[in-house]
């Protein structure tokens, strides 16, 4: 078996749990905002392992379709992309 990151120095290995540092730049809000969004239970829970804290890449983005959702229902934007 040969080890796809050796044979491409491009292939990048997207991670599944973020940093609150990682997410609150993802979102493009700073790493206080996003822990007060955390503390005020706006943000999808996170997972711990260990003493560490990591939010799960899959809800932050169902999280982020939702809220997409959400404001084109009150903003009544377009969704061509969007089926």
């Amino acid at each position: 078996m040969t080890n796809k990151m050796a044979e491409n120095p491009d292939f990048k290995v997207e991670p599944k749990y973020l940093t609150a540092e990682q997410c609150a730049t993802r979102f493009a809000i700073s790493l206080r905002q996003f822990k007060n969004l955390v503390a005020l239970r706006e943000m999808p829970k996170p997972v711990k392992f260990g003493g560490s804290v990591r939010w799960s890449l899959r809800s932050l983005e169902k999280f982020d379709a939702e809220k997409f959702d959400e404001q084109c229902k009150t903003s009544r934007c377009l969704r061509n992309s969007r089926a």
